[in-house]
């Protein structure tokens, strides 16, 4: 016999682990890849920081990481 879940919700005691993560929405992301990427020696796509806006295709580890960096570096200064 299989039991179902109430909700869909997630409970906290279903992360374990020594530091609950904070995820400040104004440091979120999303990562689009493609589905020729063969990661980690290849990545294509294209990523977007959710606050400002802003984007970049990507075509590397190095460019994605660079944006990364340089968003934050942005954000760590205004």
């Amino acid at each position: 016999m299989s039991r179902k879940r109430k909700s869909d919700e997630s409970r906290p005691e279903e992360f374990p682990g020594p530091v609950a993560l904070l995820l400040s929405p104004e440091l979120a992301f999303v990562l689009h890849l493609d589905a020729r990427a063969q990661l980690p020696r290849r990545v294509l796509g294209r990523v977007e920081h959710i606050t400002s806006g802003r984007i970049a295709r990507i075509g590397s580890l190095s460019e994605l990481t660079t944006f990364l960096g340089d968003v934050l570096s942005d954000a760590a200064g205004s």
